[in-house]
């Protein structure tokens, strides 16, 4: 087990029959925090709402992540837009468990973070093509499952579909930098040194006009997380995706 001074994620999107829940709860029991950041659409309430999945794996995250609050772990919740329902019970705590908004961490160098999912960010999109969007999403992680078993029928390395349409697309790559150049300085009038967000599942750290952007990444295709070091250091790490998972096709 690793021991870090805190661990975020973001996107799990549970109840979404293709997050990798199985994935997610072998990377929390294989890490040892005091803070775990969820950093926006932990539950997909679209998903729910177009057709009710909920397996026992689902379950089993939440009593692993109460286990962790019980053992006095500090879980700070963020809504995302697909669990805005969440936005209901803000400031409100159960244990060790704690819903906000957004809030600023300090990190172990004394630098400052703001936390937040960033659909705040989506303000020229209206929620009807966001789910749209995210329905064409779902079915592009599809075709990245069938992807995957033909190249690995011929033995070729990992390619992601998803990634090269997103680099591909102009619209999509305008719409990425444009998003990470406003979550850096939203987080400058905050007076932060840098913004840990989620999102548009884009896993990175990078500098950008002299702040820090940190994307968590997602628990959908990319199965990452971000983990804190004593001395205040961030790092990107991925988990292996389950063996054994099958999207419904």
């Amino acid at each position: 087990m690793i021991l870090y001074r805190s661990v975020w994620t973001s996107d799990h999107h549970l109840g979404n029959p293709i997050c990798e829940d199985r994935a997610f709860l072998q990377f929390l029991r294989s890490i040892k925090t005091p803070i775990l950041g969820l950093v926006g659409d932990f539950i997909d309430g679209w998903s729910l709402n177009r057709n009710w999945v909920w397996p026992q794996t689902h379950n089993d995250v939440l009593q692993e992540i109460f286990n962790e609050s019980h053992q006095g772990v500090s879980v700070i919740l963020t809504p995302g837009n697909h669990d805005d329902f969440l936005e209901r019970f803000l400031n409100f705590t159960l244990g060790n468990i704690l819903i906000q908004h957004e809030y600023i961490y300090t990190a172990g160098d004394g630098r400052k973070y703001l936390i937040l999912h960033g659909h705040q960010f989506d303000v020229h999109v209206p929620v009807w093509l966001m789910k749209v969007g995210s329905w064409a999403y779902d079915l592009t992680v599809v075709g990245n499952y069938l992807v995957h078993k033909i190249r690995d029928f011929f033995h070729l390395p990992h390619w992601s579909l998803s990634a090269y349409l997103k680099k591909r697309v102009k619209e999509a790559v305008t719409y990425m930098r444009e998003f990470e150049e406003m979550a850096v300085e939203y987080a400058r009038t905050k007076g932060c040194d840098g913004v840990i967000c989620g999102h548009i599942h884009s896993p990175i750290i990078k500098e950008i006009n002299g702040l820090v952007y940190i994307n968590c990444g997602d628990w959908l295709e990319h199965c990452s997380a971000v983990v804190e070091e004593e001395d205040g250091h961030f790092e990107l790490i991925t988990t292996p995706r389950n063996p054994n998972y099958h999207p419904p096709l």
